[in-house]
């Protein structure tokens, strides 16, 4: 007599799920396990249509709030939508798992034990699992040995010198790898901004000892060579400045020491130079030569003349009009002419003021102005 259709697509799809649920229990390196609950409902006999909207839950037992709150948070995107198979179930609590157990790693806690139960889902959820993780906390290791070394032409660098007296951790105080990490980034974000461009953790290791609860850090920073700023670049077919008038605005000169508080310093001098629509400054480190990096600026202007023109009107000295005209490209050194107008039956001025650039033109500037005034008072009869 043969079989009906559902009956060996059930038979194989329980056959699935335990080839894979035995695939994920070997692939766990860390102390876990999985026990799946039957409930009364089959999943293979419920239509699609029914739970369309649903997920598998998920429940995460024994830690603090904060910590299953931001677990839960990650996690929920990740939910198969139901009816799922039950291996599904499984593998998404071996990702709960792996997720848990990197999470309690970030507060130092290397044996933890996680246990998971797979539930089928009670009406009116058919078709759908529950998949419920209990986690027992393990001790939170301590630093024994921190054991670090620094390399290369940055080892008398000031603040290398200050980041290597300043561990996060001492021995005998509790070791967090964000705090780790934390300690790194910080080397290789010292590195960028003053220009050890080769700069590498020629060793970085974590040692754990599970039994004694403790680990023992090996960090080696090789610094490499310190780049220099090398020529400027500049793109500006549009601005109608001299190249010696804009090579002013450059703070540094090629073969000083590369630095990223330089190179803003540039940028922020380009921004307020009042020349500028917009502007981009990058260093091209591909291209060095000789550790020298050029730099790459793109530079387009404002329009060359602007005017303003309104008019209103005041209770005190009735209708009124004002004007003005501005030149910010008078000439190619970068001088600029500026007039304002400004009328009404009572008072009138106008002024006139024509500025030139200092040898640093974005912090100085030499003005003269000029102007006049016209008052009509009115005696009360």
């Amino acid at each position: 007599m043969r079989a009906p259709p559902q009956v060996w697509r059930s038979f194989l799809r329980s056959v699935g799920a335990v080839l894979l649920a035995g695939v994920g229990a070997l692939a766990s390196a860390e102390p876990s396990t999985t026990a799946v609950t039957a409930g009364s409902a089959t999943p293979d006999l419920v239509t699609k249509a029914a739970v369309s909207d649903e997920r598998i839950s998920i429940a995460i037992k024994g830690l603090a709030n904060d910590e299953e709150a931001v677990l839960l948070a990650g996690l929920n995107a990740e939910r198969p939508p139901c009816p799922a198979e039950i291996f599904q179930a499984i593998q998404f609590g071996d990702r709960a798992t792996r997720a848990i157990i990197d999470s309690r790693r970030g507060r130092g806690d290397y044996t933890p034990t996680v246990t998971t139960d797979v539930e089928a889902a009670a009406a009116p959820q058919v078709g759908c699992w529950r998949v419920v993780l209990n986690v027992v906390p393990g001790a939170r290791v301590l630093l024994r040995d921190f054991n670090f070394n620094l390399s290369g032409a940055g080892t008398t660098d000031v603040v290398f010198v200050a980041l290597a007296a300043t561990p996060p951790f001492a021995p005998g105080q509790r070791f967090t790898e964000p705090g780790y990490e934390r300690y790194k980034n910080e080397f290789t974000r010292a590195a960028l901004e003053r220009g050890y461009f080769d700069a590498t953790f020629a060793q970085h290791r974590v040692d754990v000892y599970r039994e004694l609860q403790v680990v023992d850090v090996v960090l080696q920073f090789d610094t490499g060579q310190r780049y220099a700023f090398g020529d400027v670049h500049i793109a500006a077919p549009d601005v109608p400045l001299s190249s010696a008038f804009l090579k002013r605005l450059v703070p540094f000169r090629p073969g000083e020491p590369y630095s990223a508080e330089q190179l803003n310093t540039y940028r922020e001098r380009l921004v307020n130079a009042g020349y500028f629509a917009n502007t981009s400054t990058e260093p091209d480190v591909e291209h060095a030569v000789d550790q020298r990096v050029p730099i790459n600026t793109t530079l387009q202007p404002l329009p060359r003349r602007a005017v303003t023109a309104g008019a209103g009107f005041a209770t005190d000295i009735g209708p009124r009009a004002k004007g003005s005209y501005e030149d910010r490209f008078l000439t190619p050194s970068g001088h600029q002419f500026e007039a304002q107008l400004s009328l009404s039956r009572v008072i009138s001025d106008a002024s006139v003021t024509y500025r030139v650039p200092s040898e640093s033109p974005a912090e100085r500037w030499l003005a003269f102005d000029a102007g006049a005034k016209r008052e009509r008072t009115e005696s009360a009869h």
